[in-house]
């Protein structure tokens, strides 16, 4: 659970860019202070065309 959103896996790619603007969404966007810490543990990745890296996670259980 990510906040109240249940979720059974992660799936991110990862592209070579920075882009360091202010307002730009991030990857997880919480209200104001700390939100709640969630463990997940790394099942795959992999080297995809472009430098890409897709990554997968699940939730510690």
């Amino acid at each position: 659970m990510i906040g109240r959103i249940s979720i059974d896996e992660l799936s991110v790619l990862v592209a070579p860019i920075a882009d360091g603007s202010i307002g730009t969404p991030s990857l997880f966007d919480a209200r104001e202070g700390k939100g709640p810490t969630r463990h997940l543990k790394r099942v795959s990745f992999e080297k995809r065309t472009g430098d890409l890296l897709w990554l997968r996670y699940k939730p510690k259980r």
